[in-house]
């Protein structure tokens, strides 16, 4: 699968949040445009992060800077939030337990 990204700026929800950018929310092909573009939620990374994060969520994977992960699992939830995406109990609660476990040893 291909994630939402800019080339060393990859978009903190990757299209897996529902097989591409279309199906958990994004349905029309400007509203994916827009979530693939927003400034909001680009981060700049090396290469090398890039490639090793690809389309995983942050229960998959983080930064290797273990004092950003309350910031960026915060980040990749309001993206969700913004652009109506639609997750799971599932999901929810995982994204929940890990953004409260990371955010109680980093505040």
């Amino acid at each position: 699968m291909k994630s939402c990204t800019l080339p060393n700026a990859p978009i903190v929800v990757p299209a897996q949040a529902g097989t591409s950018c279309h199906r958990r929310g994004a349905q029309v092909r400007s509203k994916r445009q827009l979530f693939a573009t927003d400034a909001r939620f680009l981060i700049a990374v090396d290469k090398s992060a890039n490639r090793s994060k690809s389309d995983k969520w942050p229960v998959e994977w983080l930064p290797p800077n273990q004092k950003y992960h309350c910031s960026y699992i915060s980040i990749f939830s309001r993206a969700v939030l913004i652009h109506d995406f639609i997750l799971t109990d599932d999901e929810t609660g995982a994204l929940d337990k890990l953004l409260r476990a990371a955010c109680d040893s980093n505040p």
